[in-house]
């Protein structure tokens, strides 16, 4: 007989009606019977089975017919569900529309209301004001808008540690007679990234050489522009002896068209002897004059940025004090008039022209260059072709001078930095042979921890009597 199954039907009462009919429908099984047992009892056994198929088929159709109308009202319930829901989401998103623009129209009310009455505030005239002849109401009430606007941003703008970014000189023998002011990514370290640690700082070729030696000549300040928090423990890393005596960093700059500017008239120096060295002109923009670019570093081990630029600045500093040159934006403003992208080329590019010039003034056959100070100073100097006051050089030239004079200052540090890392080699040495053999003595005197603390609390009272007689008394 055929099986019937409960494979797509939708509910659980039609299952088991379905089952209880395969159950039924099951053919019953066989049993055992005598080989002497008759034809007649055979077709009386039969009959009855043939009687309860046709019942159960009957049955069955009809319960086949219940099952369809179950289904049909099941799929109709789902479908006025469906609807439903559908229509409480509708009934929720316009809710919500609506809730939207009522928010809406409250800030453009309110917004519009602290429009009119801030500007009535700051347009109204100001106490002892002294009024502007043929200016009329509406004019001044815009006018003094725009300065109130003008005073927020300013306020706003300002550096976060107030006008003054560094306290007042060092005195002598500690002062420095030119401030130099440097940043720090992309011109003293890069940030790299390394597939084993992640990411790391990576230091430009020269960066400790140019900040010790050229603390000879400048009161260094390191200007990050970035945060405190990130910047600080990298300059602490990057200069560890305090080679540079300030650091600034992003709170110290100055907000000028949505750009972070340095401010060097914040810095309490003068700006005839300030020096500002970037990657990014934006950041000296607001005195360009002082300013001199600097190629940006992205991890170039060839790179020889800084010590070119060391060379210049050293020169510069020792040729200005023995000129008593007070301005060096004069100086520089001619730098730009050469190169204005490679100041240090620049540099040596008017070394050379001074020295042909001199050449091609002094260096006839038989003349011979005048005694005293040879130095047209029109706003600080314009050329550099310059005799020492006094002496009678024999056609050697001052900037050969200063130059040689340079180089052997160069050589002196880099011998003495030597000589230190020597001594520092040596020193060290000596302490750890000398914590090696106090080892070696506790092992064979078989010293041990108690000992010592022992040892310590008995000279210390040796040393404080004091501290006897009270511990007698108690």
């Amino acid at each position: 007989m055929r099986n019937f199954s409960s494979t797509g039907l939708k509910n659980k009462k039609s299952e088991r009606i379905f089952q209880q009919v395969n159950k039924v429908n099951q053919p019953p099984k066989s049993k055992q019977v005598n080989t002497g047992s008759s034809e007649k009892s055979n077709s009386d056994a039969v009959r009855p089975n043939t009687r309860k198929s046709a019942e159960n088929f009957a049955s069955l159709n009809s319960m086949r017919v219940e099952t369809a109308e179950e289904d049909v009202k099941s799929e109709e319930e789902l479908q006025k569900e469906e609807a439903r829901r559908e229509r409480l989401e509708n009934t929720v998103n316009e809710a919500e529309k609506v809730r939207h623009r009522k928010i809406l129209k409250n800030v453009f009310l309110w917004s519009g209301i602290v429009t009119i009455l801030g500007g009535f505030l700051m347009g109204r005239p100001r106490e002892n004001e002294v009024p502007i002849e043929g200016e009329s109401f509406l004019k001044g009430y815009i006018r003094r808008i725009g300065e109130s606007l003008t005073t927020s941003y300013d306020s706003a703008a300002a550096p976060a540690f107030g006008e003054k970014l560094l306290p007042d000189p060092l005195p002598e023998p500690f002062h420095r007679a030119h401030t130099l002011v440097i940043e720090l990514n992309d011109s003293l370290v890069h940030l790299v990234w390394d597939k084993e640690i992640g990411w790391r700082i990576a230091t430009r070729p020269g960066v400790k050489k140019f900040l010790a030696y050229l603390s000879k000549y400048y009161e260094i300040v390191i200007f990050a522009d970035t945060p405190a928090n990130i910047a600080q423990p990298v300059v602490e890393a990057l200069d560890p002896y305090q080679m540079a005596l300030y650091k600034l960093f992003r709170e110290s700059t100055r907000l000028v068209k949505n750009k972070m500017v340095k401010d060097l008239s914040a810095l309490n120096r003068d700006l005839s002897k300030v020096i500002c060295v970037d990657v990014n002109p934006d950041a000296y923009s607001l005195q360009p004059e002082n300013g001199i670019p600097l190629k940006k570093w992205v991890g170039e081990k060839s790179d020889r940025e800084l010590l070119r630029l060391m060379t210049m600045l050293e020169e510069l500093a020792i040729f200005m004090t023995y000129l008593k040159l007070e301005d060096v934006r004069p100086i520089l403003n001619k730098l730009r008039s050469i190169n204005a992208e490679d100041l240090p080329l620049a540099w040596e590019t008017h070394k050379a022209q001074s020295k042909a010039a001199f050449q091609a003034q002094y260096g006839k056959a038989g003349a011979t260059p005048k005694l005293g100070l040879f130095a047209q100073k029109q706003s600080g100097m314009k050329d550099v072709f310059t005799l020492i006051e006094g002496t009678n050089m024999n056609n050697k030239i001052f900037i050969t001078l200063f130059v040689a004079y340079a180089k052997e200052e160069r050589a002196y540090f880099e011998k003495e930095q030597v000589e230190n890392l020597i001594a520092m080699k040596k020193a060290r040495d000596e302490q750890i042979e000398e914590q090696k053999k106090m080892i070696e003595d506790m092992k064979a005197k078989k010293v041990k921890m108690f000992d010592l603390m022992f040892a310590y609390r008995l000279n210390f009272f040796q040393d404080n009597p004091t501290a006897v007689k009270s511990r007698e008394s108690k």
